[in-house]
């Protein structure tokens, strides 16, 4: 009878915890619920506001294509870019819109074959990458002087329009194919740091811990140096989450896990086995966004998504008119909430601490805007 009545008591006592802990996990959902609501409800909207614009005078040298990344000599008030399709290096004055071709077609010494990526030193130096001739060309004043040897024998795929300096370093976003392919997430690196002196090349900066892991596309960064703190931001082409690397530490770390309310992530499953179509192209399309640029003006990091649209699935090729650009303003010291903005075209750079955007893609009337963060 008393082990009877023991039985019952430690069921009472069983039940009295059960109940505590189911109201204990209503409290916790009901916290992180409200949690969210306050998160949506205080998403901060920034403001850009157009101050003037130019409109390419290039009736010479006609451009073809004007990719995201252009870089800027402030002090001679010129962006240099690579043309990926006439495949030649260009430069673009911001007071008249003048564009003027750089180097020549070749393999000679004064040529290049393929050019890829354009690294802004000084205003006088500045570095093109060739793809075709696996060679660091240095330009000097707007000529070819010296070559260096490149990265593809070490195994090291490019895959930005532009890279940063530092210290005598070239420093690029990079994919590790090998490691990328077998899934080996954790030994990947995400930055090459090349010595022009020695010609050595080491490899550093972990991925990112909300990196898409369903398969290996998108597994490359974009990347921005901010020269005063020296290091290097960045965030992979398909992700959210603003890395942090320490140039003088060597260490990564996240900078902002915060979830942009217009992003896309990823959904769909990719099948290598199955031949591509223009249909599973565009549901590929619409279910994730991608990073185009991020640049730092002034004591503000700015990052940038396009997300695709239908239209522009149904016109491949089509004007990026057809693409949805949208951005978040992040504050460098962490002291201020992160703002949302939406651009109306694609981001091509910056210049003196303004945005610029691309209006028209116009090729015979093509407009790029200059736009200041409006402060509050």
């Amino acid at each position: 009878m008393d082990a009877h009545l023991a039985l019952q008591h430690q069921s009472k006592i069983k039940m009295a915890n059960d109940k505590r802990v189911v109201v204990l996990l209503n409290l916790v959902l009901l916290l992180f619920l409200v949690g969210c609501k306050k998160q949506i409800s205080t998403t901060e909207q920034g403001v850009i506001k157009k101050t003037r614009q130019i409109t390419l005078n290039d009736s010479i040298d006609q451009v073809a294509n004007i990719m995201e990344g252009l870089q800027s000599f402030e002090n001679k008030g010129l962006l240099y870019g690579i043309d990926f399709r006439t495949q030649r290096p260009f430069k673009i004055s911001v007071k008249s819109g003048d564009v003027e071709f750089l180097s020549s077609k070749g393999r000679g010494p004064k040529e290049l074959s393929l050019p890829a990526q354009v690294t802004i030193k000084n205003d006088s130096v500045f570095y093109v990458y060739d793809t075709a001739q696996d060679i660091y060309a240095k330009f000097l004043n707007d000529e070819i002087i010296e070559k260096y040897p490149g990265l593809i024998e070490q195994g090291i795929w490019l895959r930005n329009t532009y890279g940063e300096i530092w210290n005598n370093h070239l420093i690029t976003g990079i994919v590790e194919p090998g490691r990328i392919n077998s899934l080996n997430f954790d030994d990947a690196r995400a930055l090459s740091i090349y010595d022009i002196k020695s010609g050595t090349t080491r490899l550093t900066a972990k991925l990112s811990p909300s990196i898409d892991k369903l398969d290996n596309a998108y597994k490359y960064p974009v990347i921005k140096l901010d020269k005063e703190a020296e290091v290097i931001y960045f965030v992979f082409s398909a992700d959210y989450s603003v890395m942090k690397y320490d140039l003088n530490n060597d260490s990564t770390s996240v900078f902002s896990s915060y979830l942009p309310s217009n992003i896309r992530i990823r959904s769909k499953a990719v099948s290598y086995n199955e031949t591509p179509t223009p249909q599973t192209a565009k549901e590929f399309g619409l279910d994730l966004s991608l990073v185009v640029g991020l640049e730092i003006i002034e004591d503000k990091l700015v990052v940038v998504w396009q997300n695709g649209t239908e239209k522009y699935y149904e016109k491949r090729g089509a004007s990026n008119e057809l693409r949805d650009y949208f951005g978040v303003i992040y504050d460098l010291e962490g002291k201020v909430q992160p703002k949302e903005i939406n651009l109306p075209g694609k981001l091509l750079g910056s210049y003196e601490n303004q945005l610029l955007i691309e209006e028209s893609d116009d090729l015979d009337n093509y407009v790029i805007g200059f736009y200041n963060i409006v402060e509050d």
